[in-house]
């Protein structure tokens, strides 16, 4: 049993050390923080039907930085040239969109739970301060460099885990990130496809062969714990990102449409058998559910059941919605964004996701930097695939995923920036 008292003196102590480090060097306090982002343990504070309330310690990590960081601006008096970037104004509506419709639902009796409710607003309150914090302290491209191979080095280690679980287990084993109280496959399924598009669009835009091959190595390294986490949301979600690297990359086209058809071909024979027998495991003809002609096993049959179930609570509360952890536990984003925000936070979240695209996009147009192009690319085509993984998981509350595609979006948003773009 953890001794409280002990756990309070630990936080203590890394708290005050944070903010030392902060005070001496915030880019060494942002890399503690992109380390910490997979390989931080976690803590249940409390727990409410469909959901715990869970603290990490890059939780405590990221409100020290955040805070010493906004001290060291005002002691300089340069809280007056803190950037605007072109992210500022939806997530600020959609922190707006979470706090309106989590306090009605509170008033009005839907948000049942108000700690837990309090709670999951902060986590998406803490994903606006990161991103603004790491656009703010990026003043030049090697600090994107730098904090890139910081993601790089905790995407190593977070693969090497995996590897590790599959050598204990075995290869019908789901495995799952480190340091996870219940395991979560899903999770570094989001993660690994984020990271692998980000290597592929610097492995195909990279400007030195040995960058490409180191790149292109990772992606390989990646892909087999990223095939074992046995999610059908993920595998799909890896076809739309590497149809969006087909469409927009400006080198090697040939050959990613030529590994297409052969991808589509060979697939039976290539794939393990465990993973075709996940995949065909989608549908039977046994289910009441049918979609397009095809009945759905009980998981992704239970998806689609549950829209109806959102679709119909929304009706009753069209604009506010039911508040976060107001409408239950829903496995799937959409859904969850209309059931707990109503058309305020769709509305939010669809202005969001429309400036992520369309910056990064005239970003990966314009500028001709290899290393900024790739990046770009990569952020861009696995954006695409969080985005089709959503309708099978809450992706954009999920903090081992939403931390790194923040940081990931910061750097990206700032490119423009560097090459007059």
């Amino acid at each position: 049993m953890q001794d409280p008292g002990l756990i309070w003196l630990a936080g203590i102590t890394i708290a005050v050390s944070v903010f030392l480090v902060t005070l001496l060097s915030t880019d060494t306090a942002i890399l503690l923080l992109i380390v910490s982002m997979l390989l931080s343990p976690e803590f249940s504070l409390a727990q409410v039907p469909g959901r715990s309330v869970v603290v990490r310690l890059d939780d405590l990590l990221l409100g020290v930085i955040f805070l010493t960081w906004l001290g060291k601006l005002a002691i300089n008096k340069q809280l007056g040239v803190v950037r605007a970037t072109p992210l500022n104004a939806p997530l600020g509506l959609l922190i707006v969109a979470c706090l309106a419709s989590t306090m009605w639902g509170m008033v009005n009796g839907t948000v049942t739970h108000p700690l837990a409710g309090t709670f999951y607003v902060i986590k998406y309150i803490e994903y606006f301060l990161l991103y603004f914090m790491v656009a703010n302290v990026i003043h030049r491209e090697e600090q994107v460099r730098l904090f890139w191979r910081a993601m790089l080095i905790t995407a190593v280690i977070v693969t090497v885990c995996a590897y590790v679980q599959i050598a204990q287990h075995g290869i019908v084993y789901r495995v799952s990130a480190p340091f996870e109280g219940k395991p979560e496959p899903n999770t570094l399924a989001g993660y690994l496809l984020l990271m692998m598009a980000a290597c592929s669009g610097l492995a195909l835009h990279a400007a030195s062969t040995a960058y490409r091959v180191l790149m292109a190595a990772l992606v390989v390294f990646m892909f087999p714990p990223f095939l074992f986490t046995y999610s059908r949301g993920a595998y799909l979600a890896f076809i739309v990102v590497y149809l969006v690297l087909c469409v927009l990359s400006k080198r090697y086209k040939p050959f990613l449409i030529v590994g297409l058809i052969i991808g589509v071909f060979a697939a039976r024979t290539m794939l393990p058998p465990s993973v075709y027998e996940r995949i065909a495991s989608t549908f039977d003809p046994r289910s009441s559910v049918e979609v397009g002609g095809a009945r759905l096993a009980a998981s992704p049959a239970a998806r689609v059941i549950v829209y109806r179930y959102v679709w119909e609570k929304w009706l009753e509360r069209p604009v506010l919605g039911f508040g976060v952890t107001g409408i239950g536990f829903v496995d799937s984003q959409f859904a969850l964004i209309i059931g707990e925000l109503g058309l305020l936070g769709i509305g939010a979240f669809v202005w969001l996701w429309w400036r992520i695209w369309g910056i990064g996009y005239r970003a990966f147009v314009t500028v001709t930097e290899p290393f900024a192009q790739g990046l770009t690319l990569g952020f861009m085509a696995g954006f695409a695939g969080l985005l089709v993984l959503s309708f099978a998981g809450n992706v954009f509350i999920i903090v081992r995923i939403m931390e790194p595609f923040w940081c990931l979006a910061a750097m990206v948003m700032l490119i423009p920036a560097f090459h007059d773009a």
